[in-house]
């Protein structure tokens, strides 16, 4: 029996996610619009994902099936979970 978890986060935990990436990748303000520092990693996702007993694989995977490649994609690109 797998103990994979289903790609699935709440709103209110995404929420969560989103706020902890904000306050780890450095926003900047230019005039093409707001940039986030990140090294093109899912090095936080990752992290918090981990911190909070969800199978990191399995929603990172999951981001990446829907081109999201990296913290700051997630930041710039999204407003939920997909």
């Amino acid at each position: 029996m797998s103990n994979k978890v289903p790609p699935f986060l709440s709103q209110a935990t995404f929420d969560v996610l989103f706020t902890w990436l904000q306050e780890r990748c450095k926003e900047r303000h230019t005039l093409s619009g707001v940039h986030y520092t990140c090294a093109h990693t899912f090095e936080h996702t990752q992290r918090w994902l981990e911190q909070n007993g969800l199978e990191a694989d399995a929603y990172l995977a999951h981001l990446r099936a829907h081109h999201i490649s990296c913290d700051c994609a997630i930041l710039q690109r999204l407003t939920d979970w997909p």
